[in-house]
Order: structure tokens, then C-alpha cells, then sequence
């Protein structure tokens, strides 16, 4: 990617593995590493590459329907530098999609239009071309099936051609990719953990599976929770009333549906001295709330084989915890459609010991902003460093670079010292 927030120039991610490792392990693609952890000071990029993979979802999901001329394209172009106005923002993902080929898909934009998009397919290793797009001129592929220039038609300017042809249920050849790009790929912040929340009690509810599968997670990470009830409580009207005037418009049948969910609330059971407690889940620690919407994310993912995306993986959990993490997805007889796990951190500790450490050379990423403001990213691969060696000590010690230069003591110190020399009030004579 490029152009976007506080990335100026290109920057990549690649989780293919060196085939010396990857022929050691069982995998389904041996290839392809299942965990990426990033690292890098506050405010020096981690969430612009984060907002980046939601963006491309986004985008592919809904630019169709919601990008419009009136409001532009919806990029965030580099603002430290005047002249990036003028450029575009590109964006390239390669992935695997659940036909078992890997796919290259990217575009090109401006604050009007897309300028460039295109899709490839790798049957073997070589590419198979399934459509380029150079502003409004189309090159399709040969194994490109479907009305053609219908689609091309109907695609605005302001709108991708993959949006548009899921719209128009066009997809053909095309429709493995738009459904991991759309469907596979899951990206998440502390900010969007409440909201997620809302949907957990019709899950556990309805899907005793997956209830399940979230219980023994939840039991397993030793919260001294022995279950989560799931409890009705109807709505006061007045509540009700501001629920319904929000959805003015909706048929009846969705508001029901949107009521009887807020109706439902969590209570987690906990062993006590004297047996089993139920706590309202108003009443449980933001970690163990935090963990019970990661949990069922992550049961979720390894049942899929989706990759997840989170932004601050660590907020509010145990170091232990999040290594535990890190574990599962590294461990094939687990991880048995090898999801991803990618995530933001500042977590050193998982960087700490020789053989026994939770991260792979390969699995680490350190992101640096610039004193012009440009966030680059550079792989721990690059620096060669031996197995043995405690990279925690290293990147803390500034080896790496990705690391706050700090002198909020100094600095507090000399506004202090200045703020004594200032006269007292009605002595400036």
C-alpha cells in the first residue's frame, strides 16, 4: 500500500514463509505463515496498515452502493506532504481463497475515480489474468465468463469493477476472490469490541456449537467463569419508543427483530466458595469483556480459516494470554484451515527467550514514523538475527528502531523551571 494516512511510500506485509521452515511443518500451505505481529511506538503507523486491510474490504464490500460522485472517493491520502494530494493511494493484497487458489487483487484511486484495478488468479505458478481496468478501459481474461460489458457499463468511475459485479450478480470467475476480500478478511479495534457485543446473547443462544467451542475457550484461560447464561429482560418504554423512532422505515418485522436482540443480556457464572455465582456481565473486568468477544472471533476464524485482524490485541489482556494466542494459531492440529492471526502490539514479552519464545523470526514487524511524519515498515527477518538471542532486550535497546524517543521527564522539568522565573501575578511592573 501507499498514499494512505501516514504511509507515504510503499510498504508490505508478506507472511510467505522461507521454504527451509515451511518444509518442516503440516500444513495445508506450508508456505503461508498464520501469525503476523507488528510492532511500533503510539502514533508511528501500526493503525494506518490496520485501517488499510479494512478499507480494502470495505471497499470491495460496498463502494458500489455507498461511494458516490457527489462525495468522492473515500481515501485517506499522506497530509504531511501537499503534493500527495495529487497521487493516488494503491492498495495489493495476494491471499488463498476457499478454492484453494491464490489470487492477487489491487486498485489504484484519487478523491474522484478509480484509476486502476485488477484481479489475477495462480492456478500454478503463473498468473492467469482475470481483468485489468485502466479508468474506464477493460481487459478481461480469457476464463473471464459473464456479460463482459454489462458489467463495465454499469461500473461508475467512482465505484470498483469487483463491488459492482457482486452487486449485479456478476461474479462468475471472480466470486472466491470477492468472498475472502469481502467475507474472510476481519479486522477489529478495541472501539468496535461493544458493538460486536450486541450480537453475542442471540449467538449463544441459537448456536449451541459455537457456545461451546466459546465456553472451553473461556474455561481454558482460567477466568474462573463456569458459564455464560443468556437472560431476557424486556425494555422499558421509553426505550423502546427512541429504538423505534431510530428505525423509522424498517418493516416491522426487522424492529421486532432489532428489540428482541437488546433484550437479551449476558450473565457469566463464576465459582465461588459455596458454589456457582451469576454476575450480570455489567459487572465483569473490561479484560474478561475484551476476551469474550476476541474468543468468539478466534473460535470463529479456525472453524473458517478467515484471517483476523486486530488493532491492539493486548488491550486489557494478559501477556500470557495473548501468547496463548499466538500458540493457537501456530499449532496445525488447532489451526487446521490456517486462519491468520495479524495483529498490533506492545507486547515485548512475546519477543523474550531463544527456543521457547511465542513469535518466529518471521512473524515480527517493526513500524517507524519518520521526522517527516512517513511510517515505513520493516521485517525482523531483515536483521538476521540469530534464534538465541533476546530479541526483547534488543528492540526495547532501540536495535530495531519502532521505538518512542522520550524526554516528557526533561522537557516537564524545564516548564517547571521556567514557570518559577515567571513573575507572580500584579508584579509585572
Amino acid at each position: 500500500m501507499s498514499n494512505w494516512r501516514s504511509i507515504r511510500d510503499e510498504v508490505a506485509i508478506d507472511t510467505y514463509r522461507p521454504a527451509r521452515r515451511a518444509a518442516r511443518e503440516g500444513w495445508i500451505r506450508p508456505n503461508v505463515g498464520t501469525v503476523a505481529a507488528i510492532y511500533g511506538a503510539n502514533a508511528a503507523g501500526k493503525t494506518a496498515l490496520i485501517r488499510a486491510l479494512r478499507f480494502v474490504s470495505s471497499a470491495v464490500k460496498s463502494s458500489f452502493r455507498e461511494w458516490s460522485e457527489e462525495r468522492g472517493v473515500p481515501r485517506q491520502p499522506f497530509a504531511l506532504d501537499p503534493a500527495c494530494d495529487a497521487q493516488p493511494s494503491s492498495f495489493d493484497v495476494e491471499f488463498i481463497a476457499a478454492d484453494g487458489y491464490e489470487y492477487q487483487y489491487g486498485f489504484s484511486i484519487n478523491d474522484d475515480e478509480v484509476l486502476e484495478e485488477y484481479l489475477y488468479q495462480y492456478k500454478t505458478h503463473r498468473r492467469t489474468r482475470l481483468f485489468t481496468r485502466e479508468g474506464s478501459s477493460y481487459d478481461f481474461g480469457p476464463s473471464f465468463l459473464g456479460p463482459k460489458s454489462q458489467l463495465a457499463a454499469i461500473t461508475r468511475k467512482d465505484s470498483l469493477f469487483l463491488s459492482a459485479a457482486a452487486s449485479a450478480d456478476g461474479l462468475s470467475v471472480m466470486a472466491a476472490a470477492h468472498e475472502w476480500l469481502a467475507g474472510q478478511l476481519w479486522v477489529f479495534d478495541p472501539q468496535r469490541y461493544e458493538a460486536l457485543r450486541g450480537g453475542l446473547a442471540s449467538v449463544l443462544e441459537d448456536d449451541a456449537e459455537r457456545s461451546r467451542k466459546l465456553m472451553a475457550f473461556l474455561q481454558a484461560a482460567d477466568l474462573g467463569v463456569n458459564g455464560v447464561n443468556v437472560e431476557t429482560r424486556k425494555l422499558d418504554p421509553e426505550r423502546e419508543r427512541i429504538i423505534r423512532l431510530a428505525l423509522k422505515g424498517s418493516s416491522e418485522t426487522e424492529v421486532s427483530q432489532f428489540i428482541a436482540q437488546q433484550e437479551k443480556t449476558l450473565a457469566f457464572v463464576h465459582r465461588g466458595a459455596v458454589g456457582n455465582v451469576t454476575l450480570p456481565f455489567a459487572a465483569q473486568s473490561a479484560g474478561s469483556k475484551s476476551l469474550l468477544t476476541i474468543a468468539l472471533i478466534l473460535v470463529d476464524a479456525l472453524e473458517s480459516g478467515a484471517t483476523c485482524v486486530f488493532d491492539e490485541i493486548d488491550t486489557s489482556l494478559h501477556p500470557h494470554l495473548v501468547a496463548e494466542l499466538v500458540e493457537v494459531f501456530k499449532d496445525p492440529s488447532i489451526n487446521k484451515r490456517q486462519a491468520q492471526l495479524i495483529f498490533t502490539s506492545h507486547d515485548v514479552s512475546l519477543l523474550r527467550g531463544g527456543a521457547t519464545r511465542a513469535l518466529d523470526r518471521d512473524e515480527v514487524w517493526f513500524v517507524e514514523k519518520s521526522m517527516e511524519g512517513v511510517s515505513s515498515v520493516t521485517a525482523l527477518s531483515e536483521y538476521k538475527e540469530r534464534a538465541e538471542l533476546n530479541w526483547e532486550r534488543n528492540y526495547l535497546a532501540g536495535r530495531y528502531g519502532a521505538t518512542p524517543v522520550l524526554g516528557i521527564r526533561e522537557r516537564l522539568r524545564q516548564v517547571m523551571a521556567e514557570r518559577e522565573q515567571l513573575p507572580l501575578d500584579g508584579d509585572w511592573d
